[in-house]
């Protein structure tokens, strides 16, 4: 080797060293941190980037590595890496090829101002640049990067209220370069978490080809995303021209088979798309949706089919054996607000039941409806027809017939005022109708109206009968009804009041049932409610007032006609859902010219043991005028008397009602001035009553409240006259008082009467408001003269006397029990009347009974006094046992009359007498010639049963009955041939002589010899 030789390779030696140390140095330096801030500055100054590197390690041979490197991109975006591999050969980089870069769990930070995003509550697309450049132009041509992978990308969410990360996906392209197509995959075990909420966990895995030459990203259709083992998505498609005007262009397809729905309200929850903690689903979906279109012409296709569906929200349960759902949508992003067209014509929901509480309240077989969406002017839903069922009561009512359409639009351009209008079209009404506007910001409804026009009743009772009991279903129902409610605001997530008005006018209703027991005609009127909440309806106050023109009615035994009278109503207070309770109660009745009924105070434990503190007030009430309203026309038939019946006067009453039903305390007390009477033959002129009253409800003697007993007013009856046919009483004053569920006569009332007195010595109710009463009534009878009686009835005057001893009726359930005695002592005998009972107190079949005896009645004497009878002379016994009234009328009797032979008492009866009671004999009385008969014994039995009576003779013989037998020469007998003959008690009432009528066939005489 020369010398020239040697030189060269010492140069190139010495070049190589000092090279190999320039780059060790250089090495040195940049793996040290020695360039570290001047690189930071360099990129800060081309970029704008702040980046920060941690550790660096450069071989300029093989690559380089960074380590714990952060970059703030702007004040919204932010990067930290824990590691950055870049991996070359220094031969190759000349070139432009790289062998690997290798990202290690990047971690992204955004921070998303809303306030970017959304103008004036609508959605506003980020800007385009002002230059566009195809992907190819901004790739150099000899850059090649064989493997480039991001591993467990961390993203960082965060706005003004909420945070969100997104961990563990890992990305990796293979081949990336400018000609052909680069292999992309994206894969990894998701975690989605929002702030505190529970972890999502998701499965991504995409497959895919991107072509930079003609902007395209093939996705294969092993792609798929699973989501909380709620089931798979998967998807395939193309995504062209990505760097287009109009943004990339689209065609994908999406589907997931056997979607579970169960998790899906709490993957909402987490990620804070609603609050819908009271709401679960269940169910299996299969979802299949097409997306094709570019950012200003975006289409959506999608056909979702669940079936088994449930849906329980708080208290409801709905079930749905399938809902199908197809919709498409056209979206345009990049207009100046966000523009979605969307509609779907084919929804169906198929055999679903509702459920509240467990109960069922609808049985639905096909629902169809339909949406559509014109964001951001207006969204709508409808429905042509329900077919299907709502249960009341388990009874079906039909709605397939009754609604015809269903109808919701709603109003997007404001979202602080977003109009909706319901519409709900009827078979039995004008369409229903509710308006009102939602803010979406605060969740509030504002200015909501409802109308319910032209509720027509014959239509409506209609389609209800299904939900009818049998006993109505044959009614009849007209008239029109108009329904109107506004309400001011309704706030479900916040404490603000909820004020509700409403109207009511009611035009020509009528009712009336098959037999018109029950009817209705003529009502007309108006009725406003107002009512004011807090959002969770516990605390309710209301006023309502009603205006009623005079109507017909009928209920019954009851009816009324108004006549010219409007009825005016109201109801106020204040109800406490939460407490059980209502109080500030303020509800008034009034009629004008007739008085009014009012009632003030509160009631506690409505829905287990009311606990009343009321105030009963009734004013002015006109007595002829309620009678006239509310008694008259409903006796006009069953009671001709009292429909003729007129009254006067004026009362009042005042009561206070405290207590349960358990202890119930009435105390107050009612007048009555002015009133006068007549019923039929009974007048009463100059009545005045006041009467306080003091009643503890049911009675308790150990609590007897001695205190207000002492303190508590007598009441007092005043009669100036009263009048029964020929009996008249004056100047009647009665001294009472009601107290502890109790009334008295305070003292014995002696009345004077024909010559004797009438003397009521104890008047006694115990436990007045029971229905098992316990009475006590005492009263005496003094030497009434009978010929004083009997001149004031304009009858023959006659002499005799009526006593009884002290007559005391004790109550027994209904009825009325005595063991006191009624002598009347007349014609030389008497007729003495015991075991006198009254049943069934206070009702239709309200029944008196007594049993007598009759002893010695001289018959010379009574028939020498009613001389227009005859004459006969003898005595007569007998008894009468088991003697009822029922109704006014005899319901039993069993009577036994016979004369019988007395010394110096003749036995003899007139021919008149005879011609008079006994028919078919004056013929043979007149051949005969004698004016007087001579007798043995007269007498009869009779028996009143079933309304029928059966009689007997007084004596037997040689088979015969004998209602008289003869004696002596002027001797005639009358028989009863067939003693089984059954007389009509209604024949037998009209006299005597109808006892005997021609239908008494078998009755005879014989003349004897």
């Amino acid at each position: 080797m020369g010398k020239k030789k040697r030189k060269i390779i010492l140069i190139c030696g010495a070049v190589l060293i000092v090279f190999a140390l320039f780059i060790a140095a250089f090495e040195y330096i940049i793996n040290h941190g020695k360039l570290t801030p001047f690189i930071e500055q360099k990129i800060k100054e081309q970029t704008g980037y702040e980046i920060k590197i941690g550790t660096i390690f450069f071989d300029l041979l093989s690559g380089f590595t960074l380590g714990d490197t952060s970059c703030i991109i702007d004040p919204g975006l932010s990067v930290e890496v824990k590691s950055l591999k870049v991996r070359f050969k220094i031969t190759e980089i000349a070139k432009g090829r790289i062998r690997e870069i290798k990202i290690t769990n990047p971690n992204i930070q955004l921070n998303i101002d809303k306030s970017t995003m959304f103008t004036n509550n609508s959605l506003v697309p980020l800007q385009e640049d002002e230059h566009t450049h195809d992907i190819q132009s901004l790739f150099p041509a000899t850059l090649q990067i064989d493997d480039f992978q991001i591993n467990n990308i961390a993203l960082q969410l965060e706005t003004e209220h909420e945070k969100a990360s997104l961990t563990g996906i890992n990305t990796r392209f293979q081949n990336v370069q400018a000609k052909d197509p680069i292999k992309i995959e994206i894969n990894g075990d998701v975690s989605y978490t929002n702030n505190s909420n529970t972890p999502i966990q998701g499965r991504l895995n995409v497959e895919s080809e991107f072509n930079l030459v003609d902007e395209k990203v093939l996705i294969s259709q092993d792609s798929s995303f699973t989501l909380s083992n709620m089931g798979t998505f998967s998807f395939n498609g193309n995504i062209n021209s990505l760097t287009s005007e109009n943004g990339p262009e689209l065609d994908l397809e999406l589907n997931a088979d056997g979607f579970i729905l169960d998790k899906i309200v709490e993957l909402l929850i987490n990620i804070n798309a609603a609050d819908l903690n009271d709401l679960t689903l269940k169910g299996e979906s299969h979802i299949s949706m097409l997306l094709t279109g570019n950012m200003k012409q975006l289409y959506l296709g999608a056909d979702i089919n669940t079936s088994k569906l449930k849906v329980t929200y708080d208290y409801i349960d709905c079930y749905f054996d399938s809902l199908y759902l197809p919709f498409n949508a056209d979206i345009d992003l990049l207009a100046p607000e966000l523009k979605i067209i969307a509609e779907s014509n084919e929804a169906m929901i198929k055999n679903s039941r509702i459920l509240i509480d467990g109960e069922q309240i609808a049985d639905l077989n096909n629902l169809p409806f339909s949406l559509s969406l014109d964001y951001p002017e207006r969204a709508n839903v409808s429905m042509d027809y329900i077919d299907g069922n709502i249960l009341v009561n388990k009874k079906s009512f039909p709605l397939k017939e009754t609604i015809s359409m269903i109808k919701i639009e709603t109003g997007l351009q404001n979202l602080a005022k977003m109009p909706f209008d319901f519409f709900c079209y009827t078979s039995f009404s004008d369409p229903i109708n509710c308006t009102g506007f939602y803010n979406y910001n605060t969740d509030v409804i504002n200015n909501i109206k409802f109308t319910m026009n032209h509720i027509r009743g014959k239509d409506l009772s209609e389609i209800a009968i299904p939900l009818m009991d049998e006993q109505y279903k044959e009614w009849s129902f007209g008239g029109d009804i108009l329904f109107n409610a506004a309400i001011d605001s309704f706030n479900s997530s916040e404490q603000v009041n909820v004020n509700i008005e409403t109207d009511i006018d009611i035009t020509n209703v009528e009712f009336s049932s098959p037999d018109y027991d029950y009817f209705g005609e003529g009502i007309n009127g108006k009725y406003n409610c107002k009512v004011s909440s807090d959002s969770d309806f516990n605390l309710i106050s209301f006023k309502t007032h009603g205006e009623f023109e005079p109507f017909l009615i009928g209920l019954e035994a009851f009816t009324t006609d108004m006549d010219n009278r409007k009825t005016s109503v109201s109801f106020d207070g204040i109800i406490d859902i939460k407490n059980d309770t209502i109080s500030n109660m303020n509800s008034i009745l009034y009629w004008k010219d007739m008085g009014s009924f009012a009632i003030k105070g509160g009631i506690k434990d409505l829905s287990t043991n009311p606990d009343m503190s009321l105030n009963v007030k009734m004013s002015e009430l006109s007595n002829s005028d309620i009678f006239e309203t509310f008694i008259k026309d409903s006796v006009e038939y069953t009671s001709p008397e009292l429909f003729n019946t007129t009254i006067t006067g004026k009362s009042n009453a005042e009561f206070f009602v405290s207590g349960t039903n358990e202890t119930m305390e009435i105390k107050g007390g009612f007048r009555i001035n002015d009133c006068d009477v007549q019923y039929g033959n009974t007048i009463v002129k100059g009545f005045n009553m006041e009467f306080p009253v003091s009643i503890t409800y049911p009675t308790n003697k150990q609590q007897e409240n001695h205190h207000s007993r002492s303190n508590l007013k007598d009441g007092i009856i005043q009669i100036k006259e009263t009048a029964y046919d020929f009996i008249v009483l004056n100047d009647l004053n009665m001294d009472t008082k009601l107290e502890n569920n109790s009334f008295s006569l305070k003292k014995p009332l002696v009345i004077p009467i024909f010559g004797g007195s009438f003397n009521i010595n104890k008047l006694f109710v115990q436990d007045v408001l029971n229905y098992e009463k316990n009475s006590i009534f005492s009263f005496q009878l003094n030497n009434i003269d009978l010929k004083k009686v009997s001149e004031a009835a304009g009858i023959t005057p006659f002499e005799g006397n009526v006593e009884t001893s002290e007559i005391t009726f004790k109550q027994e359930g209904d009825n009325l029990f005595s063991d006191g005695e009624v002598r009347f002592s007349f014609f030389d005998g008497e007729i003495v009347i015991n075991d006198l009972m009254v049943t069934d107190i206070m009702t239709p079949l309200m029944g008196i009974g007594f049993s007598a005896e009759v002893h010695h009645l001289n018959l010379g004497k009574m028939s020498s006094t009613f001389k227009e009878w005859g004459s006969v002379e003898g005595i007569l016994d007998g008894k009468i046992n088991n003697f009822k009234f029922v109704a006014g009328e005899p319901s039993s009797f069993d009577i036994e009359l016979k004369t019988k032979k007395t010394s110096g008492i003749k036995q003899v009866i007139s021919a008149n007498i005879l011609k008079s009671f006994v028919p078919g004999v004056g013929g043979v009385l007149d051949n005969l010639g004698f004016t007087r008969y001579n007798y043995k014994v007269i007498g009869f039995n009779a028996k009143l049963e079933n309304d029928y009576i059966i009689f007997s003779g007084a004596i037997k013989d040689d088979g015969k009955e004998f209602f008289m037998k003869g004696a002596g020469l002027k001797k005639i007998d009358i028989v009863f041939s067939n003693v089984d003959k059954k007389i009509e008690f209604s024949r037998f009432m009209k006299s005597f002589e109808s006892m005997m009528s021609t239908d008494f066939d078998e009755t005879s005489t014989e003349i004897g010899p």
